[in-house]
């Protein structure tokens, strides 16, 4: 609901405003990624399992900072068509994650969904129009 209005498409919301998502930008997962490559082995310990940061958001904020940012005509792209299947789905995603160890370890995190979204605007929208 975000790539999508922003490229300039329609596309169909199929959970509502309520449902709540686990979410980072892709330059931060790349950040990261990075980020765990450079880190000394012994930095991690005996665990090397690190559950990345990332933030939760409700859909309904999504959309609202969505037309914050990119302007109302970019939300009038979303159409909302509940799809039990999919509520279903997405009910079942966790949201809620304890972060210490990542902070820890230094990783990197998003601070606001409005964020996320300028990101995705300077790496991929501003990209491809240069």
């Amino acid at each position: 609901i975000i790539r999508e209005p922003l490229h300039g498409d329609s596309v169909i919301c199929p959970v509502g405003e309520e449902a709540a998502m686990w979410i980072a930008s892709p330059r931060t997962v790349m950040r990261s990624i990075l980020h765990g490559l450079d880190l000394p082995a012994a930095a991690y310990g005996p665990n090397r399992t690190v559950l990345l940061n990332g933030i939760t958001v409700q859909v309904g904020t999504m959309v609202e900072t969505l037309g914050r940012v990119a302007g109302a005509d970019v939300v009038e792209r979303i159409t909302w068509e509940r799809d039990e299947a999919i509520v279903k789905i997405v009910s079942g995603w966790p949201t809620k994650f304890q972060l210490e160890r990542a902070t820890q370890l230094g990783f990197p995190t998003e601070t606001s969904f409005e964020d996320i979204i300028t990101v995705f605007l300077e790496d991929d929208i501003q990209r491809k129009a240069g």
